[in-house]
């Protein structure tokens, strides 16, 4: 181990050490030079950099909640304050970044323009805010709540919307969001954990970032039946966790649980209560703990973070530059007369691989529909199996049962597409597919029963019964029930089992086609958003290539006396950026 490897830095000197780097952009501002030789582009966008980076340093502790729509992180929020701050009533309409912080109770709505609008509470509900949002003429950015909450006083929490193709235009935002924050919580449902498009998120845009903290959290177990199936989920979560994080710890508990709890209220389910309570302590006393520890510690680490995205900015400029200085005039004339015909070749090569992508996506579909069709076949041809099962049970449990089984299934081929689809499009561009397969779909199946309302555990239990029975869905059992077997209650009904099967064979057509539909409908939203990233992607491209070619022609008509100084101040620039690297990287 060398020695600059042996020392060890205060949380005051290494936010030092980032300030003095700070403090060589001044000459950016100050010295006229910069802006005549290196352009005002430049030295403005560096500028920026360094104001964010210094207002970073003057803002609290900040934990990120992520997950993907529907996680209940919202939820966890107000169960982690004591109250309920947040609504749950969303829709991708009116879902924003929420801030919260400490200071006496207020609510602003910034708008995307800038403007702010203050907010009553009651106008977070969803109706009032669509209402609101409409008048506003344009959509809002973010939610700033302050809340005299104890808790607040040392952090902020961001509140992120959920990740998917539905909130395409948040995608950006959280992951800048991600960028500024200190410690992560990443959010996901015990009955559906960490499929492979988390997995992909988690390992494209979190574990990256080096977070001081991550906690990988388990919600909703409230609709475990029993202890042993906690206990039991709770393990193979915990296994399935650590394929991801392997350095982490990961927590199982239920928000709607600790919030009524805290409330007062009655909790969604008695006989889990005490291990509810006790998991959702725990981690709360980690996160106190990490606030704790890592508070003093978390202002350099994220102006490290920051500063680090800036020096890779830098040095994309410099290659631009010297790249222009390096060509001649006549060399700068021939690429921009070559500009239509990249242009054209651009277009020529978007083209192909558009008509390649639609072609796979196609092929996915109907590859995907061949799944379902035998899914669907083996289904209804066991349901003569059904003849241990309570009628009443079918009657109040099978079609939720059908659906779930449907919505897995669906969600299981397009993670499986996805992957598929993410190594494909890898070839054209590392960065292209961050977006792909953030979220699960949502399917909505025309398929019903007369059901009434059902106990706690009940439809657990029956997945569990009925896949014994059937024999089919392998370890998709495990994730539905997990151990909920036998939660059935003894019943005595009238033999309507005739005739609620018979119900069930005869929708079956109809299930079918909607599941069908659902199909296609996935599938096409996944492909127009494979395709317009693709589109972007080369326009990206050309956008590049312009702006090199017009950055290399406006350099060529300078006499070569002002070349010479353009080359001088760029080496100063350089060598300015790699003191404040040497700094940087010192400090860390």
């Amino acid at each position: 181990m060398g020695l600059e490897e042996r020392i060890i830095f205060s949380s005051d000197e290494l936010i030092r050490n980032v300030e003095k780097a700070l403090d060589r952009l001044k000459a950016l501002r100050y010295d006229p030079k910069y802006r005549e030789r290196l352009g005002d582009g430049f030295c403005d966008r560096f500028l920026d950099w360094e104001e964010d980076i210094r207002r970073r340093k003057d803002e609290p502790f900040t934990i990120a909640v992520v997950g993907d729509f529907k996680r209940g992180k919202s939820t966890f929020i107000n169960a982690l304050l004591g109250r309920e701050v947040l609504t749950t009533d969303v829709t991708t309409e009116t879902v924003t970044l929420n801030y919260l912080g400490y200071g006496q109770e207020s609510t602003q709505a910034v708008l995307e323009g800038g403007r702010r609008i203050r907010l009553q509470p009651e106008e977070l509900k969803k109706e009032k805010l669509e209402a609101i949002i409409k008048e506003a003429g344009e959509p809002v950015e973010k939610l700033v709540l302050k809340r005299p909450c104890e808790l607040l006083k040392d952090v902020t929490i961001v509140d992120t919307p959920g990740l998917g193709d539905t909130l395409k235009k948040f995608d950006d935002m959280v992951e800048q969001c991600l960028l500024q924050a200190d410690a992560v919580i990443y959010m996901y449902f015990v009955m559906a954990p960490l499929s492979q498009t988390e997995q992909l998120f988690l390992k494209t845009a979190v574990l990256p970032q080096k977070f001081t903290s991550l906690f990988l959290v388990g919600n909703r177990a409230d609709v475990l039946d029993s202890r042993e199936s906690f206990e039991e989920m709770e393990e193979f979560l915990r296994e399935r966790a650590a394929g991801v994080f392997p350095e982490g710890r990961n927590y199982v508990i239920s928000a709607l649980d600790e919030l009524c709890r805290k409330l007062g209220k009655s909790r969604p389910n008695d006989e889990l209560e005490s291990v509810l309570e006790e998991r959702f302590q725990e981690l709360e006393q980690d996160i106190l703990n990490v606030i704790a520890e890592k508070k003093d510690f978390a202002v350099p680490d994220r102006m490290q973070r920051m500063f680090g995205a800036m020096l890779a900015e830098a040095d994309q400029e410099f290659e631009a530059l010297e790249a222009s200085l390096s060509m001649s005039g006549a060399q700068a004339r021939e690429a921009y007369q070559a500009m239509a015909g990249e242009r054209e070749h651009q277009a020529e090569e978007l083209a192909g691989a558009r008509e390649t992508l639609q072609s796979l996506m196609d092929d996915m579909s109907r590859e995907a529909w061949g799944w379902m069709s035998d899914f669907l076949r083996r289904l209804e041809g066991q349901l003569g199996a059904l003849g241990g099962v309570e009628a009443e049970d079918i009657q109040k449990h099978l079609s939720f049962y059908i659906a779930d089984m449907l919505k897995e299934a669906l969600n299981a081929c397009l993670d499986f597409h996805r992957e598929r689809l993410f190594d494909e499009m890898s070839d054209i561009s590392g960065n292209l597919m961050k977006s792909l397969g953030r979220a699960q779909e949502d399917y909505s199946f025309r398929f019903e029963l007369d059901n009434r309302m059902w106990t706690k555990g009940d439809n657990l239990g029956f997945g569990v019964s009925l896949v014994s029975q059937m024999g089919f869905l392998g370890n998709l059992a495990y994730l539905l029930g997990s151990g909920a077997a036998g939660a059935l209650r003894s019943r005595e009904i009238k033999n309507q089992k005739g005739e609620l099967l018979k119900q069930v064979a005869d929708q079956f057509p109809e299930l079918r086609q909607s599941v069908k539909e659902a199909l296609s409908q996935a599938y096409g939203r996944l492909k127009t958003a494979a395709l317009e990233q693709l589109t972007e992607h080369y326009e990206e491209k050309i956008r590049k290539t312009e702006a090199q070619v017009e950055l290399s022609m406006e350099i060529s008509r300078k006499e070569e006396q002002e070349k010479e100084a353009i080359r001088e101040v760029l080496a100063q620039t350089r060598e300015m950026f790699r003191e404040m690297r040497q700094l940087v990287i010192i400090a860390g």
